[in-house]
């Protein structure tokens, strides 16, 4: 059976099937501004009928992306004009004098802007963290680089 016939009631638009459907981002790929999968769309978030941001599913975790970051839309995936604070986590980090410091573990933010303070960085699991503000803190693409040594 083909596609049915969208029967349009309305003053502003005249021709919505050539528009795109909420039903077809979902699943869709997420892809930073420097190119890396952050996940797949899962869902939608609305304010008085107005689509305001999209929620992305990372492995185990839910991260909600305002509608502003999104700067394009293809068949496969949706385009960020951001690279997420939030991908840091997990990130090794090194001293200025490549020691490794361990891996980040946390993002102190203030807000719910794309920025940190600080962050939080642990040698094992079970370890006391340490925490970097951002001012001693370098990013690289595959690493975190601090700015001076530390103990």
């Amino acid at each position: 059976m083909g596609k049915r016939k969208l029967t349009t009631i309305s003053t502003k638009t005249k021709t919505p099937d050539s528009m795109d459907s909420v039903r077809n981002w979902v699943g869709k790929h997420v892809i930073s501004k420097s190119g890396d999968v952050i996940g797949k769309v899962q869902d939608f978030k609305f304010l008085k009928n107005t689509i305001t941001g999209i929620v992305v599913m990372k492995k185990l975790s839910r991260i909600y992306l305002g509608i502003e970051f999104v700067s394009a839309v293809s068949q496969d995936s949706v385009m960020l004009s951001i690279d997420p604070v939030t991908m840091l986590i997990g990130k090794k980090v090194f001293d200025v004098d490549g020691k490794d410091m361990g891996k980040l573990v946390q993002l102190v933010r203030k807000g719910n802007n794309n920025s940190f303070e600080a962050i939080i960085v642990k040698r094992k699991f079970y370890s006391k963290g340490i925490k970097i503000p951002k001012a001693d803190v370098e990013i690289s693409k595959k690493n975190i680089i601090l700015k001076k040594a530390y103990e």
